[in-house]
């Protein structure tokens, strides 16, 4: 996140302290390779959420609160 990469991460302990849906990355159930592929299939098929997820993590990233786009 903070090297302005879209992420693609299971929803696990601490993640859904700075992670939001959509916003700054795409989350998935975990345990669930189906679902992550299909992350990562939507994010080729769709270059503005690339961006959108690159920009927002950046802030998120700068923020030190989390959350920050």
């Amino acid at each position: 996140m903070a090297c302005g990469t879209p992420v693609v991460t299971t929803d696990c302990r601490g993640v859904k302290d700075f992670v939001i849906d959509g916003k700054n990355a795409l989350l998935v159930p975990p345990k669930q390779p189906i679902k992550i592929a299909e992350s990562i299939i939507k994010l080729y098929n769709e270059p503005k959420l690339i961006e959108k997820l690159k920009q927002c993590g950046l802030e998120t990233s700068k923020n030190l609160h989390g959350k920050g786009c």
